[in-house]
């Protein structure tokens, strides 16, 4: 979406933000949290059709609050939005997303795999490397 914008010559945020659908357009408010001057913040909208026929959707805003120090990546916070229509359990909803966000962030930031003698370097959990529970960002 990054480059789309800059190809566009757009912010990236405006760019995504009207691409995205005017249901998910109202998830702004999570951008507004207080930032330091040396954070930055990646902003996503989705939209997911699900379900037999493709008519249930699930629409989703996610911010994530980021800073660069020695070189490292560090991701401070992430705050998503679902609307996913009714949940019968908001605890499960909230336990998946944290599963999300680990996942998720353990491959944008370890999760080259690479293929030698068709066979694959990662072969289980023991040598993938996945955010431990006091790595992950606060949500």
């Amino acid at each position: 979406m990054d480059e789309l914008a800059a190809a566009a010559g757009k912010n990236p945020y405006d760019f995504s933000k009207c691409s995205t659908s005017a249901r998910s357009r109202g998830s702004d408010a999570c951008c507004n949290s207080p930032r330091t001057r040396r954070m930055g913040q990646g902003v996503r909208g989705a939209l997911s059709r699900h379900g037999a026929d493709g008519g249930l959707t699930t629409h989703l805003a996610q911010v994530a609050e980021i800073s660069i120090a020695g070189g490292e990546l560090k991701v401070h916070k992430i705050v998503c939005v679902v609307d996913c229509g009714q949940m019968v359990n908001p605890t499960h909803r909230r336990i998946a997303d944290r599963k999300r966000h680990r996942l998720g962030l353990s491959a944008a930031l370890w999760g080259e795999v690479t293929i030698a003698a068709e066979e694959s370097n990662k072969t289980n959990f023991n040598n993938y490397r996945l955010l431990r529970n006091n790595e992950l960002p606060e949500s």
